[in-house]
């Protein structure tokens, strides 16, 4: 079973800069449209059509990381970059678009959510256990002021909740620092606002910088790591 972590935050905020960190002989980066990769230097690394890609398709998705999995063993790390504008392009697309009558408008939106789960759920049991696919996607506020996985509508969510299928979830946040500057960072952890999670003890600190490297080693040096110990909690007052 392949390893998949969200990436989760609005754009500028460090996502897709993260990646710069990854070995690009072991790495693969599929692209929802064909901005430049935001570091210097990135074409001596990156090619199109080897190990850079594009695609408008949603379900393209499902059939490139099988493909990655059974005949690209030395790729570990697989980038789904701006999954949000994947979604897009079928809410946009002539053929959604026309089903405006009765039960057809409602029933488009359980077949989108049946896509998107078949292009990141249906066949991850069947994805190497190396495969690390790292899948970015914008952020939307919810009724309860929180910051979560972006999707084309509510009719989407009351079938699927993408990041309830996953462990990790990290949010990209901008931070000000005393200096004057700005420190780009993921959020490891759940606060009021934003819905990030990571299995417990597996970071110290709630803001880490954004080196996805660093995240998967960490992952990797967690999971082989002796059981943590079983504290007790001290009661929770709800007054």
């Amino acid at each position: 079973m392949a390893r998949i972590i969200f990436l989760l935050g609005d754009e500028g905020t460090g996502k897709t800069s993260s990646f710069n960190s990854l070995p690009p002989q072991e790495t693969v980066i599929l692209r929802a449209n064909r901005k430049p990769l935001p570091w210097q230097g990135f074409k001596r690394d990156y090619q199109d059509g080897a190990n850079l890609m594009s695609t408008k398709d949603l379900g393209s998705i499902e059939p490139t990381i099988s493909h990655v999995s059974e005949s690209m063993p030395h790729i570990k790390y697989l980038v789904i970059d701006d999954y949000f504008h994947l979604t897009s392009a079928v809410v946009f697309s002539p053929e959604f678009l026309a089903k405006t009558d009765g039960g057809e408008a409602f029933q488009r939106y359980t077949e989108l959510a049946a896509q998107i789960y078949h292009s990141l759920f249906q066949k991850e049991f069947d994805w190497r256990e190396d495969l690390n696919i790292i899948v970015t996607n914008h952020t939307q506020t919810n009724d309860s002021g929180q910051e979560v996985f972006k999707t084309p509508g509510n009719l989407v969510e009351k079938d699927i909740k993408p990041a309830s299928l996953v462990t990790y979830v990290l949010h990209s946040c901008v931070i000000p620092q005393q200096d004057g500057t700005y420190r780009y960072a993921f959020q490891t952890n759940r606060t009021s606002s934003k819905m990030a999670k990571t299995p417990r003890g597996m970071f110290d600190q709630l803001y880490i910088p954004n080196d996805m490297l660093a995240v998967i080693n960490r992952i990797d040096e967690y999971d082989l790591a002796d059981a943590l110990p079983v504290v007790a909690q001290a009661p929770i007052s709800t007054q």
